[in-house]
């Protein structure tokens, strides 16, 4: 599965999951269980979210409706501790591919999208 292998951008309903004891290194915008969203920019239910994805050379950004979120580096010692102390520990290739496909997934749950856009830098 992709999530062997690639970081994600979570997207979920945050006011729902929270109430399930979801922490913010689950919330929309996270990268998920590395790095949390500490603040959430996400509009209310039955509204579209706009989401931006910037990787360039390693350097990645996670922005929800105009506010960046998280921004981390791949491949540094510090992303190596941070995928050992998470539960992607037992995937020797995750987060390590300098390319690959894009992974839309869910878990049951309704979830859209619309005006998916990729451009590469």
């Amino acid at each position: 599965p992709i999530w062997h292998n690639a970081p994600e951008y979570q997207v979920l309903d945050n006011e729902t999951y929270e109430t399930m004891g979801v922490t913010n290194a689950h919330f929309t915008a996270a990268n998920y269980d590395l790095h949390p969203a500490e603040v959430d920019y996400t509009k209310p239910k039955g509204t579209w979210n706009q989401v931006k994805i910037l990787v360039n050379q390693g350097k990645v950004e996670h922005w929800l409706n105009g506010n960046k979120v998280v921004s981390y580096e791949l491949w540094t010692l510090e992303w190596e501790a941070l995928v050992q102390k998470s539960k992607f520990k037992d995937y020797p290739l995750y987060g390590k591919n300098k390319n690959g496909p894009i992974g839309l997934q869910d878990h049951g749950h309704l979830v859209r999208y619309r005006n998916v856009k990729i451009k590469r830098l």
